[in-house]
């Protein structure tokens, strides 16, 4: 029998990091969820940050507040999606991230705008956000950015 891999704690930090983001990603991509589920897609996302605050960068905790917020505004909490959009949107302006990781930003912005029921908010950070998606030259980081804008 193999020993059990040894990991340090900055490697097990990342390993939960990246497994309750794609648990929350599973929950986010199932059509329906039962009230449980939200919960635990809630807590997976929490569970991602706080990892990644513990070893990650700039950019890991600017994609985990867009994930808590993404979250927030599936299940229609408008308060918390705002409150991480808002933390999302201070480290986009601060931190080192990528292009798309700014359209993310406003698709966010856009779906909490839409949530609070300010329409021209919403409609002009879904256009900003449209717009520096066509600035993405990956192709496959830019089909994963418009299926995840796309999807409800």
């Amino acid at each position: 029998m193999p020993e059990p891999q040894q990991l340090t704690i900055s490697e097990a930090h990342r390993r939960f990091a990246t497994e309750a983001n794609n648990t929350a990603w599973k929950l986010i991509e199932q059509a329906k969820r039962s009230s449980d589920e939200n919960q635990n897609l809630l807590r997976a996302a929490h569970t991602s940050l706080y990892h990644w605050q513990q070893i990650g960068d700039g950019v890991h905790l600017q994609r985990g507040y867009w994930l808590l917020s993404h979250c927030y505004a599936l299940l229609q909490q408008t308060e918390q999606a705002r409150y991480h959009a808002e933390q999302c949107l201070r480290l986009t302006h601060s931190e080192k991230v990528e292009l798309f990781d700014y359209a993310y930003c406003y698709e966010t912005l856009s779906r909490v705008a839409a949530l609070e029921g300010n329409d021209d908010d919403a409609h002009a950070y879904r256009q900003l956000a449209l717009d520096i998606a066509d600035e993405i030259t990956a192709d496959e980081d830019k089909r994963i950015f418009m299926l995840d804008f796309n999807r409800p």
